[in-house]
């Protein structure tokens, strides 16, 4: 998720913002692999809300700057 590209003020926080989505998701992943049950329910809630809110605010993010980039070429 975090890319070597040069530092910018939007995209370096998006990109950190990508990663703990990222390590939030993954958790709940192995949990849903393991099949159900009152463990993984308690890791699936819980990590899964914070994995979801921050994927979605991230990729919001990432088209509100692509939209922004493409009105200044």
């Amino acid at each position: 998720m975090l890319r070597p590209e040069p530092r910018s003020w939007e995209r370096t926080p998006r990109h950190v913002l990508a990663g703990t989505a990222t390590s939030y998701a993954a958790p709940v992943v192995a949990a849903l692999a393991a099949g159900s049950s009152l463990a993984t329910d308690a890791i699936v809630i819980p990590f899964g809300s914070v994995a979801f809110l921050l994927g979605c605010t991230t990729v919001v993010w990432g088209l509100i700057a692509l939209t922004v980039r493409l009105a200044q070429r």
